[in-house]
């Protein structure tokens, strides 16, 4: 039988592979061997929760080397490299121009990150400025318009998915870590794990959202890697915030093991990276694929919430908060059963909100677009409607600010 001794802190080095499983006090298996650990923080709580290491023959030495060539360059001290204040109001440019029109900042922000990811993929010094820079013009945006920002996410897709994930990603957790009351530099650091935490497939994702075939071996082997490789290529430009790393490391782990890189439990997955993962998935469910249709945003909502343990139900919560129960951007009909779109929300109850109608009761399209508030009994909100079929609009002339001002 083999024996298993208490885990000790200097039995692991941060960033290198494990040579031995790792189990629970219970016999429950939580680390397989060859993973690693890549923060204080997980490592305490390995300690703190009375581990057992296997002491069995473990990995060979071929096989620990192979490993640790793997991954040599993605560990990380952690430490904290950039300081918020150094970005200064001047950096906000972007934000002051041309504010009646919302959409022109966030078609900005989408043409502005196909570069910049490059660039960090490249290894260009400096692009680690260049993503904070970004994920401040983000929050300045949100703070202002994030009504619009949200029915982008489901109305404007102008540009591949690579390109306009990243921007949607960083619009959603911005929005969640706004309603969990994260502090400034956190929400900061999470915006930028939004906007940097599919590097690591960024050269194949279209590739797969075009791709009908399975996986092939090669491509399962970088989607499972990828978080490990985002965190090697932002090594590389200087990033070394743990926040954000942390982030990005977690955000396909799941509650029982069964995520990756790792395979780390829920004890070990970090909040923001609870975020990241419902974010992620929520654009992936709601984006129309060569394989899979797309879902509307409630059944992807009800589909989420239904896979989450009771943490990620929590974090989920937050998200459901901001997003609210009828999403801006989403297609819906009315008791006076024209179709229209949703704009905004009110303040005056949750269930309200702006909407513009684009057909009539007869399903002709309107000359002119009408502003509707569900709150009204004869306009409320009777139904959800898939966007496929239904006329495209444009998202610049119904978010100006001629129209934000409806009530």
């Amino acid at each position: 039988m083999i024996s298993k001794t208490p885990l000790k802190k200097e039995d692991i080095k941060l960033g290198e592979p494990i040579p031995w499983a790792i189990y629970s006090s219970t016999g429950i298996l939580r680390l397989k061997a060859g993973l690693s650990i890549y923060s204080e923080k997980n490592l305490d709580i390995l300690i703190d929760s009375e581990m057992l290491r296997d002491d069995g023959p473990g990995m060979n030495d071929d096989k620990l080397e192979s490993v640790k060539e793997d991954v040599a360059e993605v560990k990380d001290d952690f430490d904290d490299q950039f300081d918020p204040s150094e970005f200064q109001p001047a950096d906000m440019a972007i934000i002051e121009h041309n504010s009646e029109r919302p959409f022109t900042h966030i078609d900005q922000f989408i043409r502005s990150i196909k570069p910049l990811l490059e660039d960090i993929v490249a290894g260009v010094e400096g692009t680690d400025g260049r993503v904070i820079i970004l994920a401040k013009n983000i929050q300045v945006f949100m703070e202002s318009y994030s009504d619009a920002a949200i029915g982008a996410i489901h109305l404007y897709y102008p540009h591949p998915y690579s390109i306009t994930q990243p921007i949607y990603a960083a619009f959603l957790v911005d929005l969640a870590c706004q309603a969990m009351n994260y502090s400034g530099e956190d929400r900061l650091s999470t915006v930028a794990a939004g906007l940097t935490a599919n590097l690591g497939m960024y050269s194949i994702q279209d590739d797969l959202n075009n791709q009908v075939a399975p996986l092939t071996d090669e491509q399962r082997k970088q989607i499972e890697h990828h978080p490990l490789m985002s965190v090697h290529m932002l090594k590389k430009i200087g990033v070394s915030n743990h926040l954000w790393m942390d982030a990005i490391l977690g955000h396909h782990e799941r509650a029982d093991g069964s995520g990756y890189p790792t395979g780390v439990g829920a004890d070990m997955i970090p909040e923001a990276s609870r975020l990241l993962g419902i974010a992620d998935s929520y654009l992936a469910m709601i984006t129309k694929r060569a394989y899979n249709d797309l879902l509307q945003p409630r059944l992807a909502l009800q589909q989420i919430y239904s896979l989450a343990t009771a943490e990620d139900k929590s974090t989920f919560m937050s998200f459901i908060k901001q997003l609210g129960i009828y999403p801006p951007g989403t297609y819906v009909r009315l008791a006076s059963d024209e179709i229209a779109i949703v704009i905004s929300k009110t303040k005056k109850d949750s269930l309200s909100c702006v909407v513009a109608c684009v057909l009539s009761q007869n399903g002709l399209r309107l000359p002119k677009v009408l502003f509707r508030n569900t709150h009204d009994p004869s306009y409320k909100i009777v139904d959800f409607l898939p966007a496929d079929d239904l006329p495209n609009v444009d998202p610049f002339e119904l978010w100006s600010s001629a129209n934000l001002n409806v009530s």
